[in-house]
């Protein structure tokens, strides 16, 4: 079994923008989640789904989010099924980093 990285969009964005993250992750899959909902528990379950039916195919399945994304993965994260450990990120699209 091959692993997969399952990349989930931010606001505006696309599962395309998921072919930025083959270069950091060359063996594994990369899959971009194209959701069609937009309320937390709405996506929240759209992920689930998702990381349901790649379970069946996939070793390990690592998730990457960008904002909203990943605010949208948060709430997957209360179902009995969500992986123990998970790596969130989100970054400044526009303007300078206040830090």
């Amino acid at each position: 079994m091959k692993d997969a990285v399952l990349y989930i969009h931010g606001k505006g964005g696309s599962a395309a923008e998921s072919k930025h993250y083959k270069a950091l992750f060359p063996e594994h899959e990369m899959i971009g989640l194209d959701y069609q909902t937009f309320t937390p528990w709405e996506t929240g379950a759209e992920i689930h789904t998702a990381v349901e039916k790649l379970k069946a195919k996939y070793e390990s399945i690592l998730l990457i989010a960008n904002s909203i994304g990943a605010f949208f993965q948060y709430e997957r994260r209360n179902r009995p099924s969500a992986p123990q450990g998970l790596f969130h990120f989100s970054h400044r699209r526009y303007g300078e980093a206040d830090y």
